[in-house]
């Protein structure tokens, strides 16, 4: 056998080798591609359980506040009397501590409703709950007035504003009141 075949012979091994190289190499590659569709799956799974229960926690704790401050309201006769005198447009004749005790009650409101637009600016709180908190912010929009407090937040201000005049509250314009 002369130089020129054994090289012949070598280089047909070498690209066998090489092909067994290549096929081996594309198998590793698609057990890869594999592995990580399928953690990029899991991943996407745990997010979308995280975010299921961020929701639920926001929405308890959300509850919770929203029954702690009525459960306040109810519980004091004096609470109930003082607020019906706001909404009847008569807060001229509370005393100065009268319209402290009211105003701090109505601040929390808006404290709590204020929390409620940022959640549903981040999607934390679905449709349906920013519109009930929509319903009671038009409820309680000419009392905060009558009483000179208005929301600190920019974003929830516009917000408001806008939902008193009665500007659109879907999830479109919702950020665009």
């Amino acid at each position: 056998m002369d130089h020129q075949a054994f090289a012949q012979i070598l280089g047909n091994y070498g690209e066998f080798v090489g092909a067994i190289a290549v096929v081996i190499t594309l198998v590793y590659l698609a057990v890869q591609v594999k592995h990580s569709k399928e953690a990029t799956e899991a991943s996407t799974r745990s997010a979308e359980a995280a975010q299921k229960l961020s929701l639920a926690t926001n929405h308890l704790a959300r509850v919770d506040l929203i029954t702690r401050a009525l459960r306040d309201l109810t519980a004091s006769d004096d609470l109930v009397n003082l607020r019906n005198k706001v909404v009847n447009n008569e807060q001229d004749t509370l005393t100065e501590t009268e319209q402290s005790r009211i105003r701090v009650w109505y601040i929390s409101q808006i404290y709590i409703l204020d929390s409620q637009h940022y959640q549903y600016e981040l999607g934390l709180i679905d449709e349906e709950s920013w519109l009930e908190a929509v319903a009671v912010i038009r409820l309680q929009a000419e009392s905060w007035k009558n009483l000179g407090i208005f929301p600190r937040r920019s974003a929830f201000a516009r917000a408001v504003e806008g939902i008193v005049q009665g500007g659109s509250v879907n999830s479109e314009d919702s950020l665009r009141l």
